[in-house]
């Protein structure tokens, strides 16, 4: 599957869980886009792994 050209659009209106698609993935790095709508891990979940990470949080301005 080809990952949008625009991060912000090809957003399902209903997501049931968090969508996680790879952009990229190469020696020493993966870009990937997670479109979340509020999702939430369950109560005593701590999500700890090996990789180091770099978050940037996008939010849709919609105009009329």
């Amino acid at each position: 599957m080809q990952p949008p050209s625009n991060l912000l659009a090809e957003i399902p209106a209903n997501l049931p869980e968090e969508l996680l698609e790879t952009i990229l993935n190469a020696p020493g790095i993966r870009i990937e886009r997670i479109v979340s709508h509020g999702h939430i891990s369950p109560d005593g979940f701590w999500y700890d792994q090996e990789t180091t990470e770099w978050v940037a949080a996008l939010r849709p301005i919609f105009r009329s």
